[in-house]
């Protein structure tokens, strides 16, 4: 089974892969990245032009046999909805499963995101998906720019620490801590946990495009 990853930044390349590779040696990822949309991105947000980049790495992915595709952009999630008709296998946003069970699960949140866009972006996600199901959540955010500056710059420590400073804040205040981006993963590394249960996505967004892959046969 192949599956097209979508990525804007090399940051999400690597946990993004390793979730795929836990469930199953037959399952081949096919990176795309285009790094040169994220200052776009970043400061105008999705326009006709990203937009269209984004595009064609899923028409590049199922030209490359992808059976399934993952948008691995905290900042494209609102539009993943929008992309899907373009392309004719499945295609989900990393970070709309992942809200999907927070929703679920529980009533008071707390978002960490180091793309100052992506806090807000998931917090207005979070709560349109409440809305439809007709649920009072209450969400909070915390956004370190520090952290994204020093992982480009190479310093994973420096990343790691700011962000689990951040979780450690909401440790206890929140029913699940909530991490705005894929790159914010290996901040877990070492052990690192909270009482509170801290959710990321490429896990829970992989066993769900597998799901949609094989529930299509």
């Amino acid at each position: 089974m192949k599956i097209g990853l979508i990525h804007t930044t090399m940051n999400s390349i690597g946990p993004s892969n390793s979730a795929f590779q836990t469930l199953g040696k037959e399952i081949e990822c096919i990176n795309f990245l285009n790094e040169g949309v994220m200052p776009e991105l970043r400061s105008k947000g999705a326009t006709p032009r990203v937009r269209r980049e984004i595009l064609q790495m899923a028409w590049n992915a199922e030209a490359a046999g992808a059976q399934g595709i993952m948008l691995n952009c905290s900042l494209m999630s609102p539009y993943a909805e929008e992309l899907q008709t373009y392309v004719d296998v499945p295609l989900i946003s990393a970070d709309l499963a992942m809200l999907a069970y927070v929703v679920k699960k529980a009533s008071r949140v707390g978002v960490i995101a180091t793309v100052p866009a992506a806090g807000p972006t998931t917090k207005r996600l979070l709560l349109e998906m409440a809305s439809q199901q007709e649920k009072d959540i209450q969400v909070e955010v915390a956004v370190i720019p520090a952290a994204f500056t020093a992982l480009n710059d190479g310093d994973e420590a420096k990343h790691n620490k700011l962000i689990q400073e951040a979780a450690r804040n909401f440790d206890g205040k929140v029913d699940k801590i909530v991490f705005a981006q894929i790159s914010m993963v290996r901040a877990l590394q070492g052990g690192f946990t909270t009482d509170t249960e801290i959710v990321t996505s490429p896990t829970i967004s992989a066993k769900t495009l597998i799901q949609r892959i094989l529930s299509k046969k």
